[in-house]
């Protein structure tokens, strides 16, 4: 039955119009004309991992990146284009280029290694030391191009070792594991006010994450690597106070989370990078935005450890989405034909909301929250005027949480209020009485006195 709410959420939610991106590229064709004064609707480049700077030359063994801006094409989420790679050497590879949140810009990536016996394995471009990769995007009958040239030596740096690991994989993994916990514990530090200490731990974590990506480049952590480079810049974002700068945080946070979604979905770091998607969208206050995010999260990964936290969240989000329609309705300036059709509106996201904390709460049974939204769910009952649902939601609650005086006394205090809202006084008069005996010192009882 949930599905059938969730497939209401992809109906609902409309995606805003994202802004046009402008970038300025020069690039030379193997003809040695500009491309971009032959072809101005089409800009080509290779760049490094953050889509920020341009990379006209690489080292072998390094991931290549490409970037495509064509404003003729479709925006449409999990829209692609294909691009052509041919080398020197005679090797050919076609990569698949994911559209961004930008209007007709395209990003994707493809790894290179060393070419062995003519040949390269699968999802790969097999080069040699000194060759030239040339890029080309064909489009209504023309052909753009954009050269790459590897460098003939490799990148090697010779440093003292402070620290022995048995191999590199456990290196990487140990040092990914402490720039987790650097993050962890600027949080933590956050909560407790303390921005110099948030600051120190933040900038700890990206100094040992940027050594670590420059000691071990191109192996198998590079997603968990980026995952975490894409953490840093949205707490970044948490911690910046001009808007600016957090919007631009945000952007690129997303960016990276969005690159591991697309790229790698089948990973394990593709949920979690959808989870933050979600979370940048409730910092920006972008509701229907953050809704299509976790309502994907259930969608694709319905048996994720993160799928508890979504749906907590989705019935928060229908929450505030009913809220601020709610406050529109009771504004006396609007005229009385919106006012009901705002007031349409949020009944009907209360409803949805109650749903997913009831379905959180049945799904979830052992999960932190889960008494919590047993509660919620009966009060967004209440706020859609479902009140025999709320009822049966309350009496439900009061049984599962047994043993939890905050949770039942409140329970109890809804479940009165519910049966006064639907003309029963006289439930309403013993349940409500029934709260000041067993919970004779909790906070519902002034309320109930007034009331």
């Amino acid at each position: 039955m949930i599905m059938r709410y969730l497939n209401r959420i992809f109906s609902i939610v409309w995606i805003m119009t994202i802004s046009c991106l402008s970038i300025n590229v020069s690039a030379k064709d193997t003809t040695g004309d500009d491309v971009f004064a032959k072809v101005k609707k089409v800009h080509i480049r290779s760049c490094d991992r953050s889509y920020e700077k341009s990379v006209p030359k690489i080292y072998l063994g390094q991931r290549l990146y490409f970037e495509v801006l064509d404003l003729e094409k479709s925006s449409k989420p999990r829209t692609n284009i294909t691009i052509t790679l041919k080398t020197s050497s005679n090797q050919t590879a076609i990569v698949k280029l994911w559209v961004t949140e930008r209007i007709g810009l395209f990003h994707g990536t493809i790894k290179t290694v060393v070419l062995l016996n003519g040949k390269a394995p699968k999802r790969s471009l097999g080069l040699a030391y000194g060759d030239t990769v040339t890029i080309q995007y064909s489009y209504g009958g023309n052909t753009s191009q954009y050269e790459i040239k590897v460098h003939p030596g490799a990148n090697g740096t010779v440093e003292a070792f402070n620290k022995r690991y048995i191999n590199f994989e456990m290196a990487v993994s140990t040092k990914c594991m402490v720039v987790e916990s650097y993050i962890e514990l600027a949080k933590k530090y956050r909560l407790l006010k303390r921005n110099d200490l948030t600051r120190s731990r933040i900038s700890s974590s990206r100094k040992l994450l940027e050594k670590t990506i420059r000691d071990y480049p191109n192996n198998k952590y590079n997603l968990w690597t980026d995952y975490l480079e894409a953490s840093l810049m949205l707490e970044q974002a948490n911690d910046a106070v001009d808007k600016k700068e957090k919007e631009r945080f945000y952007e690129k946070a997303y960016a990276r989370f969005d690159q591991i979604v697309k790229t790698d979905p089948d990973s394990d770091f593709a949920p979690r990078a959808q989870y933050k998607k979600a979370l940048i969208f409730e910092k920006r206050e972008q509701i229907n935005e953050a809704l299509l995010c976790y309502a994907r999260l259930s969608y694709h990964y319905p048996n994720h450890e993160l799928l508890a936290e979504s749906f907590a969240r989705l019935g928060q989000l229908f929450w505030m989405h009913a809220k601020r329609f709610r406050k529109k309705s009771l504004n006396p300036k609007v005229d009385e034909f919106k006012a009901a059709q705002y007031e349409k509106i949020a009944k009907e996201g209360y409803m949805m909301s109650a749903k997913f904390f009831e379905y959180h709460a049945k799904r979830f049974p052992k999960h932190q929250l889960a008494g919590k939204t047993s509660v919620l769910s009966g009060q967004a009952y209440m706020q859609a005027e479902m009140f025999d649902e709320a009822i049966a939601t309350f009496i439900e609650a009061i049984k599962k949480n047994a043993g939890n005086d905050k949770l039942v006394s409140e329970a109890m205090y809804w479940l009165g209020d519910s049966y006064l809202k639907n003309d029963d006084e006289t439930k309403a008069w013993r349940i409500l009485k029934k709260l000041t005996w067993e919970y004779p010192s909790n906070k519902w009882l002034r309320p109930m006195y007034i009331r």
